[in-house]
C-alpha cells in the first residue's frame, strides 16, 4: 500500500510582511508592506498532505472544515492539487481554522493561530475514518486538532499494522499520553520542540541524540528532528535497521541567505516529503534526503502550500 492518509489540521493563512526585522513592542505599532495581507491554505495537516500529493503519492485527507467562505476555498484548493477529500468531515458549526503569520525580512516568522473547527471533531472516529486508515500505508498525524482524536486514529493504525507519523508541531505546550506515545513509528519534533518535551538541551548532535534516546523511552520507536540549518537527526529503530547505526544525521541542503524568503511551512514539507518516500518503499536515509531537498526548496518562495515542490523539482536538485 503506497498511499498516505493525513488525519489534521487546515487552515485559511493570512501572511503579514513586516518592513522590520523585529516583532512589535508591547503597545507598539509597526508598518507591514502594502501589498500583504493575503490569504492562503495552511494548517499542518492540509501543508503534509498538499505536499506528499504534489510528490506524486496517492494522499488522502481527514479534517474539519468551516461553516464560512474559507470553507470553500479551501476545500478547492486542496482538491486541485490532487488530494482526495472523500472521507473528510466537514460538518462545523464552527468557522475555518486561521492562522495569522509575521514574516521578517529575513524569512523567520512568528505564527498566532485560532483552532476554530480544527477543534471540532466528532466524538468517534466514524465508519469512513476506519475504512481510510486500514487502505492506507501510513498515517500522519499533527498536535492542532484534539488529542483525543490522534489517539484514537494512532490506537486503530496500529490494531491494523498501520505505521505513523505524529508531528510534534501545533501543540508543545502540552503533554502527550502514553497510550498515544506507544503507538507511534516517528515522532517528529523540531530541536525546539525536543527541547520542551525533555527539558534537555539540544544545541549538539550528541544532546539531540541524547534528548531523543529520552523520548524514545516513552514508547515512539524513532524520533525524527528537524533541524533547521542543520538539517535532521533520526534516531532509534528504524535508524538500525536502515544502517546499523543508532541515528543518521542528514545535514541540509545548503542555499544562500539571500534565497530565503519565507520558512513557514518548511517543517511540514519535510514531513510529507519523507513519508512520500517511506511509503514508496526508500530507505530512511535516502527518505531523509529526499525531505531536506522538498523542504530547501520550500523556503525559497512566500507562502506555504504555494512554495512546495514537485517531484520532478526535488529529483532535479538531488541529481545536482
Amino acid at each position: 500500500k503506497q498511499s498516505i492518509l493525513v488525519v489534521g489540521s487546515i487552515n485559511a493563512d493570512t501572511f503579514i510582511e513586516l518592513t522590520s526585522d523585529r516583532l512589535p513592542l508591547l503597545g507598539e505599532t509597526l508598518q507591514a508592506k502594502n501589498d500583504t495581507g493575503f490569504v492562503l491554505p495552511g494548517g499542518k495537516g492540509a501543508n503534509q498532505a498538499i505536499t506528499s500529493a504534489r510528490l506524486n503519492v496517492e494522499t488522502r485527507f481527514i479534517g474539519m472544515f468551516g461553516n464560512d467562505d474559507h470553507a470553500k476555498f479551501l476545500w478547492n484548493f486542496m482538491e486541485k492539487n490532487g488530494v482526495d477529500l472523500s472521507c473528510s468531515v466537514r460538518l462545523s458549526d464552527k468557522p475555518s481554522g486561521q492562522a495569522f503569520i509575521l514574516l521578517q525580512p529575513n524569512g523567520e516568522n512568528s505564527i498566532i493561530i485560532v483552532g476554530g473547527a480544527n477543534q471540532s471533531w466528532p466524538a468517534d472516529l466514524t465508519n469512513d475514518m476506519k475504512s481510510a486508515i486500514k487502505s492506507s500505508g501510513i498515517v500522519l498525524l499533527q498536535r492542532e486538532i484534539p488529542s483525543r482524536i490522534n489517539v484514537k486514529v494512532a490506537q486503530y493504525a496500529k490494531t491494523n499494522a498501520i505505521p505513523v507519523i505524529l508531528d510534534c508541531g501545533g501543540g508543545s505546550d502540552s503533554k502527550m499520553e502514553t497510550e498515544l506515545l506507544e503507538c507511534i513509528s516517528f515522532l517528529s519534533p523540531n530541536e525546539g520542540e525536543l527541547s520542551q518535551l525533555t527539558g534537555l538541551s539540544t544545541n549538539s548532535e550528541e544532546e539531540v541524540v541524547k534528548a531523543s534516546m529520552k523520548l524514545i523511552s516513552f514508547g515512539p520507536k524513532s524520533v525524527l528532528t528537524t533541524l533547521g540549518s542543520r538539517g535532521a537527526l533520526l534516531v532509534g529503530h528504524h535508524a538500525q535497521i536502515c544502517c546499523g547505526e543508532n541515528f543518521i544525521h542528514q545535514k541540509a541542503i545548503s542555499i544562500p541567505n539571500d534565497r530565503i524568503v519565507d520558512t513557514t511551512g518548511a517543517g511540514d514539507c519535510f514531513t510529507g516529503a519523507f513519508a512520500a518516500e517511506f511509503v514508496a518503499g526508500k530507505d530512511v536515509r535516502k527518505a531523509m534526503r529526499f525531505a531536506s531537498a522538498a523542504a530547501s526548496i520550500a523556503i525559497q518562495s512566500k507562502g506555504c502550500t504555494s512554495s512546495f515542490p514537485t517531484r520532478d523539482q526535488v529529483e532535479s536538485l538531488i541529481s545536482i
